[in-house]
């Protein structure tokens, strides 16, 4: 497992501040689903939402706008950044408070858009580096209890995944064709 961690950590930094934060949101992109578990249990459990829109529409929004930023260079303020940054941070589920997995995977998925919105301030490689433990932290809760065994397996997997799609961002592949990929490689939770 470290020798495909060591490889993607290692591309990442061949790659310019855009294709690494094209990797990171697609990192976020696979996981962000999960967040629709987490409005879920606050509907079913008749718990007031902190934003009007559902946590999932909301950072569909922000996701949405960290790819149009990359695709066609819309700008991203810095008054925008604050303000997502702002309300990420009082969204973002207290694992204390949800015990729930779907508190965790929503918290990783959000955490990581969060880091998205802070490499753009400071194009600092760790907060891409962090998108892609989010991604791995994610796989390690759905699968810790139920197929510890495979666990090494599970990782490398996704290490592969993560790899290819720095292969595909290497290579120019367009962002419609990154985001099916990430459709496709989507973290599932199977238990």
């Amino acid at each position: 497992m470290e020798k495909y961690e060591e490889n993607v950590k290692k591309e990442l930094e061949n790659l310019t501040n855009t294709q690494r934060l094209l990797f990171g949101a697609c990192c976020i992109d696979r996981i962000l689903h999960l967040i629709a578990g987490f409005d879920y249990f606050l509907e079913e459990n008749h718990i007031k939402r902190i934003t009007k829109e559902p946590s999932l529409s909301l950072c569909t929004d922000w996701l949405d706008s960290i790819f149009l930023y990359v695709n066609i260079n819309k700008d991203i303020s810095s008054d925008e950044i604050e303000k997502t940054l702002n309300t990420l941070n009082k969204i973002i589920p207290d694992t204390e408070e949800f015990p729930d997995n779907v508190a965790i995977f929503t918290q990783n998925s959000m955490i990581g858009l969060s880091y998205l919105y802070e490499f753009i301030n400071k194009n600092e490689l760790i907060f891409i580096t962090n998108c892609s433990d989010k991604v791995i932290e994610t796989i390690d809760v759905m699968y810790y209890e139920t197929d510890y065994e495979r666990l090494d397996i599970h990782y490398e997997e996704d290490y592969k995944i993560q790899f290819n799609c720095i292969e595909m961002i290497k290579t120019g592949e367009d962002i419609a064709k990154l985001r099916k990929y990430n459709q496709l490689t989507r973290v599932n939770n199977k238990t």
